[in-house]
């Protein structure tokens, strides 16, 4: 989609993102700033760059990674990283689960 995130170069062919919701910490761990210091930090990422762990080009505010074609050297962090992911998602669920079972009493 023209207008959207162009620094990706996804118009490549055959090129993917894979988008990793890391949270603050594991964001913080990666980059060496938080989130909300994003914009300051924009400069140094090329966000093109194959096979890297780069912040999210759109969501990097919300703690949010990616990996542009990502390689299979990539598999044990990528694996990491979604087992941070996950736990986020699941993290979440419980939390609106309980939120809504709270309102139900």
């Amino acid at each position: 989609m023209p207008g959207f995130d162009e620094t990706s170069q996804l118009d490549r062919p055959g090129v993917f993102r894979l988008n990793l919701d890391l949270g603050r910490a594991e964001f913080e761990r990666l980059f060496r700033f938080p989130p909300k210091d994003f914009e300051e930090h924009r400069d140094e990422f090329d966000f093109a760059r194959l096979d890297t762990v780069v912040p999210h080009p759109g969501y990097a505010l919300y703690g949010f990674g990616s990996i542009v074609m990502p390689g299979p050297q990539m598999l044990p962090e990528i694996d990491r990283l979604l087992a941070i992911a996950h736990a986020r998602a699941v993290d979440r669920h419980e939390r609106a689960s309980h939120q809504a079972a709270d309102q139900q009493c």
